[in-house]
């Protein structure tokens, strides 16, 4: 009995918690490098490219539009205003937006256009544009 006291002792040791010591993860007095400087850089990047590539959306949808409207649709686009029969290219020129500005519904000869964002929406001209309807590819209303 005498031997085997050790012996449990040693086995109770063994399954007993192993405990390391903290490092420390900064010394005192230590302090962070700022990451400001090239977040900002960041974002400035991103935002100039994000610029870029509607710059360039809205040139590709003016050239399609302005190619295939009549006289009068072209002068409402040259003017900034909406028109009744003007396609959806056109009142994305007219209106000097992109696709993402909008929500479309609906599918075959009839659909909406409706603003994302309600108070500054895109808006023509004249006024602030809440939706426009397009029946057959063409405006019908809008308000």
């Amino acid at each position: 009995m005498k031997a085997a006291f050790p012996l449990i002792l040693v086995l109770l040791a063994a399954c007993g918690p192993y405990m390391q010591a903290p490092r420390p993860i900064m010394s005192n007095g230590a302090t962070l490098r700022s990451t400001t400087d090239q977040t900002v850089a960041r974002a400035r990047v991103e935002g100039e490219a994000e610029q870029e590539r509607i710059a360039a959306e809205r040139a590709a949808t003016a050239s399609t539009a302005l190619a295939t409207c009549s006289p009068a649709i072209c002068d409402a686009i040259s003017r900034g205003e909406l028109a009744i029969g003007m396609s959806e290219a056109q009142v994305l020129a007219a209106t000097s937006t992109i696709s993402g500005a909008w929500d479309l519904r609906g599918t075959g000869r009839t659909r909406v256009m409706s603003a994302r964002a309600i108070g500054t929406g895109p808006s023509d001209a004249v006024a602030e544009i809440a939706y426009i309807a397009l029946q057959d590819g063409r405006v019908r209303s809008y308000t």
